[in-house]
């Protein structure tokens, strides 16, 4: 039987409000399970098949999971029918290997999955029963005395006791106390926990320490399936604090998207608000911002948003260009050139244009051609305003043409 088109139809994502867990640690499989409903029939039954459509194991089951390392977790009745559900664990090649007795279960994880025994959707008020953990030849090797127990990640497991949440070992030893409202996974060695007392977000480490305070409104975003923001990825983790979402480092501190905000400085500076521009560069230099520094000492220098100050727009200048700023470069040139706010020195002048032409900076090729045009050294000044040419600077072909026509 091939049914191609009903497994297409029919692989659904079972609901996060089911007893059926998926494990964060999933991986794709040959076998994939669908769901196929009878002519007629209310019940529409789970049963696997490959890559190709073809139906390897039959349609038999009331749930049924994707197969993580090498079992998949499925149902074998059903509180529709007015039964508890029991969960067990099959084999690609459909052999019940793990008894279906669990009133709950989840997929296996670092060779343990969670189990439930007692859990009961029909009593009211429902019965949650008690969560441990077997080993892939079903024994329980973590006994049966959580409240909720969840998947293992890098060596931990999290569990509750008394309505608290805490962290286990693979042996079943408590090493972070039952003591949060919520623990998000781990990454990158911290794992995000909400206070009981406050309901605040901070941050732990394996061994439980609170290594970043409890400050936070919330951690990752809204979305329904944000399990991927919960935790650290590339050393930041997104967070909410005062009705504001940015992004902290392990350490805590927030995490500046630095082209935004020079986006926001050039934006200010070209419409003439000066005074916001020359915040956001005074913020940014603070940040060690060489584009900010740059445009300060821009600022400084033509008393933009701030009293003109020659000497230190010449610092933030030379700021700037210590930290491999091509503009910069030039701009430090000109000022010695022309003795703004230092000695004229035409020598320093000369080298650091030759820093900012060599980092790039097409003013600076400009520039220096044009100093050598003046002098009349113009086989000196011929290949600068050709590299400024190439480089976009939009007088540069003008001064060459006005170098050819004085040598004929």
């Amino acid at each position: 039987m091939n049914i191609v088109a009903k497994v297409r139809n029919n692989i659904l994502v079972v609901l996060c409000c089911s007893l059926f867990f998926v494990s964060a640690n999933t991986h794709a499989q040959e076998l994939t399970p669908f769901r196929y409903q009878e002519d007629f029939s209310f019940l529409r039954l789970w049963g696997y098949a490959d890559a190709e459509g073809n139906v390897v194991i039959e349609p038999q089951y009331f749930e049924a999971g994707y197969f993580v390392e090498g079992l998949a977790l499925v149902a074998t009745s059903s509180f529709a029918l007015g039964e508890g559900t029991d969960y067990g664990y099959i084999n690609p090649a459909g052999e019940m290997v793990i008894e279906a007795k669990y009133a709950a279960a989840r997929n296996f994880s670092e060779g343990l999955a969670a189990v439930n025994i007692g859990y009961d959707l029909l009593s009211v008020p429902n019965t949650p029963g008690q969560w441990g953990y077997i080993n892939r030849d079903g024994e329980i090797v973590i006994p049966l005395r959580f409240e909720r127990a969840l998947f293992f990640t890098d060596g931990l497991a999290r569990v509750q006791i008394n309505g608290k949440w805490g962290v286990i070992d693979r042996q079943g030893k408590q090493v972070i106390e039952a003591k949060y409202g919520e623990i998000y996974p781990f990454g990158e060695g911290l794992a995000a926990a909400r206070s009981a007392e406050t309901g605040l977000w901070g941050f732990i480490d394996r061994a439980g320490n609170e290594v970043i305070p409890f400050r936070f409104g919330r951690v990752g975003t809204t979305s329904l399936f944000n399990f991927d923001t919960q935790y650290f990825n590339d050393g930041k983790i997104l967070v909410r604090e005062f009705q504001r979402d940015f992004y902290i480092d392990r350490d805590g501190n927030e995490i500046i998207d630095e082209a935004a905000e020079i986006e926001k400085l050039m934006t200010a500076f070209q419409q003439g608000n000066f005074a916001v521009a020359y915040q956001l560069a005074a913020s940014g230099t603070d940040r060690g911002n060489i584009d900010a520094m740059n445009l300060r000492a821009v600022m400084l220098a033509q008393g933009q948003g701030v009293s003109q100050d020659l000497s230190e727009a010449l610092y933030w200048f030379e700021e700037a260009a210590n930290g491999g700023h091509a503009a910069a470069c030039g701009n430090v040139g000109l000022f010695y050139l022309q003795g703004l706010g230092v000695p004229q020195n035409e020598t320093l002048g000369i080298e650091w244009l030759t820093k900012g032409a060599n980092l790039g900076d097409e003013v600076s090729m400009f520039n220096l051609g044009y100093l050598a045009a003046q002098q009349g050294r113009f086989d000196d000044a011929r290949p600068w305003l050709q590299q400024a040419l190439e480089a976009g600077h939009p007088q540069a072909q003008q001064l060459l043409d006005h170098i050819r026509r004085l040598q004929r």
